[in-house]
This record gives C-alpha cells, sequence and structure tokens, in this order.
C-alpha cells in the first residue's frame, strides 16, 4: 500500500532537493490521478498489507481514485521495487518508519497459519 498526499508543494520541494544534489527521488512520485488533481505517492512510506484487512476501497467525497495511466503505472512500481531493496537492505527513510520487512514476515506467517487451518 503506497499511502497519497495532497501536499504537493511540500513533495516538490523534497524531490528539487535531491535532484539538484545529484541523487535520484526514488521515494517519491507526483501525478495527476483521473480525477485531474495531482497527487504525491508517497513511496517511502508504504508498506504491506493483505486483501483481509482492506474493508473498501478508498474515495474523496464518494469518488473512487484511479490511476489508469501505464507509464505512470510503471514509474511508480519501478521506484517501488527500488524502495523495497533498501528496505530490505535495512535502509531508514524517516526516524519513526515502521519496520516494514518485520510487518511482512507476520502478514505472511498470518497467512500461513490460515491456510493450515483451513
Amino acid at each position: 500500500m503506497i499511502p497519497l498526499s495532497s501536499r504537493i508543494d511540500k513533495y516538490k520541494r523534497i524531490m528539487d532537493r535531491k535532484e539538484k544534489s545529484g541523487k535520484p527521488c526514488d521515494i517519491l512520485h507526483i501525478a495527476k490521478l483521473d480525477d485531474s488533481r495531482e497527487s504525491a505517492f508517497l513511496i517511502q512510506d508504504m508498506f504491506p498489507i493483505t486483501e483481509e484487512y482492506i474493508e473498501r476501497e478508498y474515495t474523496i467525497a464518494g469518488n473512487h481514485l484511479m490511476l489508469t495511466s501505464e507509464h505512470t503505472v510503471k514509474e511508480i512500481e519501478q521506484k517501488a521495487r527500488k524502495v523495497i531493496g533498501m528496505l530490505k537492505r535495512g535502509i531508514k527513510f524517516t526516524p519513526t518508519q515502521p519496520d516494514v520487512m518485520a510487518i511482512l514476515e507476520k502478514l505472511r506467517m498470518h497467512r500461513q497459519h490460515l491456510k493450515e487451518y483451513r
């Protein structure tokens, strides 16, 4: 799950600083959703989740948020794979970042446990 933010200016400044220092900015991505609003994909804050924990689709004012540009989806997926690789190596992006790999392992164990009882 990749959280979204509407604070575009804040995240554009972060992206600009990283790029000016010669570093790629794989932790964030700004794109327009189908409602024509820009959203910041906070890739550095992504976390694992399974379907059983998803109660409903996310909506704003009753409108489903969609990202239908395959090109944008591929860019975000590519950045997410890079961030996952960094997380696996123990890199943290924020001081309060949860242990994403431990969460993933617990979800896997829970899923396995459910399979054993079915």
